[in-house]
Formats: C-alpha cells, sequence, structure tokens
C-alpha cells in the first residue's frame, strides 16, 4: 500500500485545458472517489496516475516515488476499466494469471494469488468458464480478481458500474465497500454517479470544468457544499436554488415570490445579488408557512415521495414521507428554517459564511 500525492497537475490537449492544476493527499489505505459529470476531468486526471497519459505541468508521486516518466506496468498499480477488458478466449483463471505470468511469477506464487482472490470474490467454481459464459457481475469480479492478485500499492476504477442493471449495481457497490475494508489498499474510484460517491468514499473529490471544487468526506460536502455547482450536483433530487437579494440590514432574505426570510444574524456578503440552497428534506409542510407552493407533480417512491412545484417563477422540490397526502394541483405552506440555508455568492458561485 502507499499514499498518492499530486502536486499542481494539469493536462492540455493541443489548445484545450482538460485538467487545471489540480493537487490532491491521499493517504495510505485511503479510498477517494472522484465525481462529476461528463467531461470534467475526472478520468483525464485518473489516466494521469495510471500513466496512460503524461502531464503537461505538476508530479505525481505513489509512495516515495515520482513516477511522471515511468510507464504504467512500472507503478505498482492495478486498473478496473468500464468494460472489464477480459481476454474472451481465455478462461477465468487464464484472465486472473495471465499479468502474473507476464511478470514472471512462480507457479506456486500465481497459485496461492488465484486461490486467495478467487475465494475473496467468490469465483472458485467460475474459473474454468469464459467470459461469454458469465454475467455482468460476475464479470466485474473477474475484473476486479485480475487487479487483486497482483497486489499493488494503488487501485485505480474507471466508472466500474456504469455497464451494470441498477440492482446489480447497489449489490457490486456492497461487494467494493467491503472487497477495500478487507484489504485497505489504497483507492481511487471514478464514477459520474453521486449515489456510488457517497456511498462508497471516505472523501469525494467533486469535479467540474477541469477543476476540483471540493474536497471532504460525504457528510461534508452534502452538510457544507463550497460552491453551487457542488451543492446542486450532490443530493437526489438537488439542492433547490433560488436567486436572493439581500436586504440593507444584511440579515433579510428576499427570495422568489415569497415571504422574507429573517436571518437573525448579519451575512457576511459584500453584495446583495445571491443563491441561496435549502434541501428538499429540510422543506416542511405547514399550513400556516410563509412559503406557497403549487405542487405541479407527485412522484411516490415508495418509502417517502417528492413533490416538484413552483414558488413563483422558481422550481423546487419537498421530500415528504410516502404516504403524505398532497397531490398535483394544491398549494402547500412550506416553513423555513434559517439555519438550513445555504448561501453562495451568485456571480462567483462561491459559499458565504453566516
Amino acid at each position: 500500500m502507499a499514499t498518492l500525492v499530486l502536486k499542481q497537475v494539469s493536462k492540455r490537449f493541443g489548445d484545450t485545458t482538460a485538467l487545471q492544476p489540480s493537487s490532491l493527499d491521499v493517504p495510505d489505505g485511503e479510498f477517494v472517489v472522484l465525481v462529476g459529470p461528463s467531461g470534467c476531468g475526472k478520468t483525464t486526471l485518473l489516466r494521469l496516475i495510471a500513466g496512460l497519459e503524461a502531464p503537461s505541468d505538476g508530479d505525481i508521486l505513489i509512495g516515495d516515488r515520482r513516477v511522471n516518466d515511468l510507464e504504467p506496468s512500472a507503478r505498482d498499480i492495478a486498473m478496473v476499466f468500464q468494460n472489464y477488458a477480459l481476454y474472451p478466449h481465455m478462461k477465468v483463471r487464464d484472465n486472473l494469471t495471465y499479468g502474473l505470468r507476464l511478470r514472471g511469477a512462480s507457479k506456486e506464487d500465481i497459485a496461492r494469488r488465484v486461490q486467495w482472490a478467487a475465494g475473496l470474490l467468490g469465483l472458485s467454481e467460475l474459473l474454468e468458464r469464459k467470459p461469454s459464459a458469465l454475467s455482468g457481475g460476475q464479470r466485474q469480479r473477474v475484473a476486479m480478481g485480475r487487479a487483486i492478485v497482483r497486489e499493488p500499492q494503488l487501485f485505480l476504477f474507471d466508472e466500474p458500474l456504469s455497464n451494470l442493471d441498477a440492482r446489480l449495481r447497489n449489490h457490486m457497490r456492497v461487494e467494493i465497500k467491503q472487497l477495500h475494508q478487507r484489504l485497505k489498499t489504497t483507492t481511487v474510484f471514478v464514477t459520474h454517479d453521486q449515489v456510488e460517491a457517497m456511498t462508497l468514499a471516505q472523501r469525494v473529490v467533486v469535479m467540474n470544468q477541469g477543476r476540483i471544487e471540493q474536497v471532504g468526506t460525504p457528510g461534508e460536502v452534502y452538510a457544507r457544499p463550497a460552491s453551487v455547482f457542488v451543492a446542486g450536483f450532490l443530493g437526489a433530487p438537488g439542492m433547490n436554488l433560488f436567486d436572493a437579494e439581500l436586504g440593507a440590514d444584511g440579515q433579510t432574505l428576499h427570495i422568489a415570490q415569497a415571504a422574507p426570510l429573517h436571518l437573525g444574524s448579519t451575512l457576511n456578503a459584500t453584495q446583495c445579488e445571491l443563491v441561496v440552497g435549502i434541501r428538499p428534506e429540510a422543506l416542511a409542510p405547514d399550513p400556516q408557512g410563509a412559503w406557497q407552493m403549487d405542487i405541479v407533480l407527485r412522484e411516490a417512491l415508495g418509502a417517502e415521495t417528492l413533490l416538484h412545484g413552483m414558488i413563483g417563477a422558481q422550481p423546487c422540490v419537498v421530500r415528504v414521507a410516502g404516504d403524505a397526502p398532497w397531490q398535483e394541483g394544491q398549494r402547500m405552506g412550506l416553513r423555513i428554517d434559517p439555519a438550513a440555508l445555504h448561501v453562495f455568492d451568485r456571480a462567483t458561485g462561491a459559499r458565504i459564511a453566516a
């Protein structure tokens, strides 16, 4: 196992900057998830760590070694790809051992590692099958097993669950989490799925437009998003975001066509044009509530229900209990707790501390 350190690493393709200067420290044994929309730079960053791309600037250190100029095979890493990258003409056993045989490992060592990995991943009964005879989840476990048998310092996962159906993705998330708890190998996992990020990561790296927006535990980035982007991206559904104006007293927010909100303390803002965010679960239905929302859509999800509506001209989502009586076409009052508000600078998108 090893630490991973990125020091102002960037990547340009001609005149296009795919990754702006980015720094990140990953302690030994940590599970870090890079998350963001397509084109945000997360896969580029992973490929730089793997050695599949060379950085334009900056340094990459795995353990105490600077690896910028090392080939992927010399970095002591193992990578699991989105499409599994299994050899279709080889049996599972041969897929697992191929890399070890190329490196000249002894037969005894190969047998030990394959037996260990197969037992760990439930592959012992599948070793004589070819990939075409396996399910998607079984193929994913083989791809993970091929990485595990190398006993690397660093695991890299490039959206490994995106080709699986929803139920199997949930199952594989649990398997990957449990696998890391057993092996404790430093891991970098790339996904565009924020549910995967929040459930798998010890720390989340949220990326947007080629830069790192925020790094923190899942709880930290959810409870205190550093920007409007992070606030809207994390959460299912994302945070409600409203354009707002700060009153001259520095304590009153005017939001949509709703009653003013009195914060009770002075907001540390340099301008009056703001964005105010509030999570769907932080909006409480209340007939006497100061805000009024016209419900346009009811999504019943079993244990909970999502109510989509409009507060004036601005859309809003409210999370309520699954048996809540509210229906489309109704108007509901909402109670707002000022302590649940997140306030951002409208011009920069940055969080404003209360």
